[in-house]
C-alpha cells in the first residue's frame, strides 16, 4: 500500500500533468523525430504505450521519460560532433590508423566505422590499411560482451606482434568498459599477443546510470528469490546481482529517490511480464531491465541515439509482444 508521502508526490505529479501530459508527449516525439519508427508520426503513439501502465504512475513515467530521452538520447549530429572530438583530442595524428571492419551486417559499429571513414581525413585523422595502429569504432559499451566477441575473433586472425588497438566510442558504462579491460588482457596472456589497447569515450557512466530496483520492493522480492533459487539449484557460475539498498546519491536520472523507486518498480512489473510471455528459461540472457548475462534484475541501462535503443535497456521500452505496444521499435541488427 502506498504511504502517504507517495499518495502526496503521486498527487503533485497528476496536477502538474493536467495541463501538460500533452507536452511532455510532444517533447518525446519531437526528440525521437530522427528515429526509424512510423508510429512516430501518429499523435497517440505515447498514449497508447503510456495506458499499459498502473493508472497512478502513468503521469509519473511519463515525464521520466521525456527526462531521459532528453538528457540520453543522442542526435546523430551530436553523436557525429562527439565521436570526432574525442578522436581529435586523443589520437596521435602523426600516426596512421587501420580500421577494424565490422563483422555483422547492419549492426551499429558498420554505420559509425563507415562514418568514421569518411570523416578522418578532414579532421586531420590518416587512414592506412597498412598499419600496425588499429581503430574498433562504435557507439557504445554495455556489457561489453558483444565488442569482445568481435575482438576475439578478429584477433584469431589478423593479430601481428607490436599492434596497438583503440576502441573509440560515443559513450561507455564503466563496469563493462572494466569488463572489456579485463578480457582483453586474458586474451593478451591466453593467446601470447602483444599489444597496447586504450578506450577512448566523449561519455562515461557509472552505477548510478543503472536501473536496478531497490530491495523492499515486493516485485523485486519476488524476482530476486527466483534468481537465488535458480543458482542454488542449477550451481550456475553466472553472478548473482543483489537489488539496490541504498537511494542513488547525486541521480543522473530520475528526478527524485522516490521516484526512481516507483518508476524503476513499474519497469520491473512490465519487463517480468514480458519474459513470462516469451517462455525463455531463467537461465536465458533476456531480463526484465534489458538483456543481461548474469542473474540480474537486467543491465538497467538507458542509452538510445537516432539508429537504435540498446537490448541493455528495460523491456517495457521497446520489446516488441502480442498484447503489448513497445515505446521505440527496436531493430534487430
Amino acid at each position: 500500500m502506498a504511504s502517504n508521502q507517495t499518495r502526496l508526490m503521486l498527487s503533485t505529479y497528476t496536477k502538474q500533468c493536467m495541463t501538460t501530459r500533452a507536452d511532455y508527449s510532444a517533447n518525446i516525439l519531437r526528440a525521437l523525430s530522427e528515429f526509424e519508427d512510423k508510429r512516430l508520426k501518429e499523435e497517440d503513439h505515447i498514449e497508447k504505450w503510456l495506458l499499459q501502465f498502473s493508472d497512478e504512475n502513468q503521469d509519473l513515467i511519463l515525464q521520466e521519460t521525456s527526462r531521459l530521452i532528453e538528457n540520453f538520447y543522442f542526435s546523430e549530429d551530436t553523436i557525429t560532433s562527439e565521436l570526432l572530438s574525442v578522436c581529435n583530442k586523443g589520437l596521435d595524428k602523426s600516426r596512421d590508423y587501420t580500421l577494424i571492419p565490422h563483422q555483422r551486417s547492419g549492426s551499429s559499429r558498420e554505420y559509425f566505422t563507415s562514418l568514421f571513414e569518411r570523416k578522418a581525413g578532414e579532421n586531420g585523422i590518416r587512414l592506412n590499411e597498412e598499419s600496425h595502429n588499429y581503430l574498433l569504432i562504435d557507439d557504445c559499451i554495455f556489457s561489453g560482451n558483444t565488442m569482445i566477441k568481435e575482438l576475439e575473433s578478429w584477433l584469431e586472425i589478423n593479430y601481428r606482434e607490436g599492434i596497438t588497438i583503440t576502441i573509440v566510442v560515443h559513450a561507455y558504462y564503466k563496469q563493462g568498459a572494466e569488463y572489456l579491460k579485463y578480457r582483453i588482457e586474458r586474451a593478451r596472456l591466453e593467446g601470447n599477443y602483444q599489444f597496447m589497447g586504450t578506450i577512448l569515450s566523449q561519455k562515461a557512466f557509472n552505477e548510478s546510470n543503472l536501473m536496478r530496483p531497490r530491495a523492499e520492493s515486493h516485485e523485486s522480492k519476488e524476482y530476486f528469490d527466483l534468481l537465488s533459487n535458480y543458482k542454488n539449484e542449477s550451481q550456475s557460475r553466472k553472478p548473482l546481482i543483489p537489488p539496490r539498498v541504498s537511494d542513488v546519491v547525486n541521480d543522473p536520472l530520475f528526478s527524485s529517490p522516490s521516484v526512481r523507486n516507483i518508476f524503476e518498480d513499474e519497469m520491473l512489473t512490465y519487463g517480468k511480464r514480458l519474459v513470462e510471455t516469451t517462455g525463455y528459461p531463467i537461465q536465458n540472457s533476456l531480463r526484465p531491465m534489458g538483456y543481461d548475462a548474469r542473474l540480474s534484475y537486467g543491465f538497467g541501462a538507458f542509452y538510445a541515439n537516432f539508429r537504435n535503443i540498446s537490448n541493455n535497456c528495460p523491456l517495457a521500452f521497446w520489446y516488441k509482444s502480442e498484447g503489448f505496444y513497445p515505446l521505440i521499435d527496436r531493430k534487430v541488427r
